[in-house]
């Protein structure tokens, strides 16, 4: 094989080599967890309603419950079946159920604003003629809301009534027991204004604090509050989710329950959003913890995938909260598309987390994470999907980079073409005839131009905490000499019968490396 064959077949197989490093890179990230706590997702069925999709822990296994045309379907996340058992119940009404909860056994649900129960199998299905328009189950506790006001009941003592309190139009309510306390929110929607209360209900004693109106906002035809969640450490936190005309935000309480007045909301803030925090966070769920409290959050989000390569989409975050203040935040979902109603559990094997995404036919997918160890590594591991996702970026990326970039090493070259039109055009004597030192000088006219401004500053800004291997300092003088030594391969000889077109093949051949290089930062 001739060495101008070999040069040539070198220059393809360098490329190819870079190509693929690419290719390598993108799948990384693609296939990655999209956190260190959190596994990828996994798809466990389908459902109609923009609402939470429950979990829930029984008998050393969890599952994931949601509502269908015609009853429930009930998925084993932990350990992973692929069976779904639909549940069928005569004239279900599927838009009326407004919470599904879970009690030894047994699923509780608000149906026309009456409470049902039935086991985990279908069986023994009731009616348990408590009216609720909203309730909730802390421990043996069933905490429920109407329109007169909220009453609790103890369900291991057959439903026995213990108390109420009169409060009226209540529409939505969230408690926790902690230290012999159940701690509960509700949020009162009286057509006029939207007002949150805080009480609490000492279980020993049987009776309820005063209510204690924490917050009010008028209602106006452009804005809602709404998903009031509770939870406790040290002291009171309380969540609403707001909702305006052009964006959706998340607030919160943190207080003392001694003294709950005098305060205003904090603005939840995800620094998700690059350096700065999501500009819209909306569906969420609170979950109480020994040492503090769990959030997972539906929130805008943008993050580098490699170079200058972005994703923006609605994600799932996890936030832990201590003290008040958030101390930990970690991505459950890197998909670039829509998430929204996550619901968290946690169970004894981990955390299990399930949202909704969007599907076809006006459907909504169901998805699941965790932190169990076990469900991490069965979730693993490259698809299809990612290869797809990766080839496309990957080709993207290179495509777009090589045209920008001939464009900008044809630039810095343009000394070195100047050079050797001089020598053509005037011919100095140390010059003549196609002299090697000529080509030298051009070529490192060239190599000087493009090592101070290739890429363009704002380039090399983006690339300033990058480190190996895309130097910005060893890499461009690499190519230069790799790109040198071919076109000597190429030529052969001591020196060239063209120096311009010598010139010209080590450009379009340097220009071919170091684009296909820095391909992932030159195109946002």
């Amino acid at each position: 094989m001739s060495k101008k064959a070999v040069s040539i077949l070198l220059v393809v197989i360098i490329s190819l080599l870079l190509i693929s490093y690419h290719f390598y890179e993108f799948l990384k990230v693609f296939s990655s967890n999209p956190s260190d706590m959190w596994s990828r997702d996994l798809t466990v069925g389908e459902k109609n309603l923009n609402m939470p999709s429950p979990l829930f822990w029984d008998g050393g296994s969890v599952y994931g419950i949601w509502t269908n045309d015609t009853g429930f379907a009930i998925s084993q996340i932990y350990p992973f079946s692929k069976d779904t058992k639909k549940i069928f119940i005569k004239n279900f009404n599927e838009t009326s159920v407004k919470n599904v909860e879970y009690y030894k056994g047994k699923i509780y649900w608000s149906e026309n604003d009456n409470i049902n129960e039935m086991e985990t199998n279908g069986d023994n299905y009731e009616n348990l003629n408590i009216i609720a328009v909203n309730f909730k189950i802390v421990d043996d506790y069933i905490i429920t809301v109407n329109s007169q006001g909220i009453e609790i009941f103890n369900i291991a003592n057959n439903f026995k009534k213990l108390s109420e309190v009169n409060l009226k139009n209540v529409s939505q309510i969230d408690a926790v027991h902690k230290n012999g306390t159940l701690y509960v929110s509700v949020l009162v929607d009286d057509k006029q204004e939207y007002k949150i209360y805080y009480l609490s209900y000492d279980i020993k004693g049987q009776r309820w604090s005063t209510p204690v109106e924490v917050y009010k906002l008028p209602q106006t035809a452009t804005s809602k509050l709404d998903n009031i969640k509770i939870g406790y450490d040290k002291k009171v936190y309380i969540f609403y989710n707001l909702t305006s005309k052009t964006s959706s935000n998340v607030y919160y309480f943190y207080f003392d329950p001694q003294n709950s007045k005098g305060f205003e909301p904090r603005k939840l803030e995800l620094n998700v959003y690059g350096k700065i925090p999501s500009p819209d966070v909306g569906a969420f769920d609170i979950k109480q913890f020994q040492d503090g409290i769990a959030g997972v959050f539906s929130a805008l989000s943008s993050y580098n995938i490699i170079g200058q390569s972005r994703v923006e989409g609605t994600e799932i975050i996890y936030a832990f909260f201590k003290d008040g203040d958030i101390v930990k935040v970690k991505s459950v979902t890197k998909e670039g598309g829509w998430a929204s109603e996550p619901y968290l559990l946690n169970a004894p094997k981990g955390l299990f987390l399930s949202w909704i995404e969007a599907g076809g036919f006006y459907k909504y997918i169901v998805k699941v994470a965790s932190t169990n160890p076990e469900f991490i590594k069965q979730v693993g591991g490259i698809r299809k999907l990612d290869i797809q996702n990766a080839l496309s970026l990957c080709t993207f990326s290179i495509s777009a980079a090589l045209l920008l970039g001939f464009i900008m090493t044809f630039s810095v070259s343009l000394p070195g073409y100047g050079w050797l039109l001089f020598v053509m055009l005037f011919e100095p004597r140390r010059f003549k005839n196609e002299s090697i030192n000529s080509f030298y000088i051009g070529m490192s006219l060239y190599g000087a131009a493009k090592y101070f401004f290739y890429p363009p500053q704002v380039i090399k800004n983006s690339m300033e905490q990058i480190l190996f291997p895309y130097n910005l300092n060893i890499i461009p003088i690499l190519t230069l000499i790799l790109s040198f030594a071919l076109v000597k391969m190429y030529f052969g000889g001591k020196k060239f019968n063209s120096n311009f077109a010598a010139f010209t093949f080590m450009v379009i051949i340097d220009s071919l490396f170091i684009n296909l290089f820095y391909a992932p930062f030159l195109i946002k």
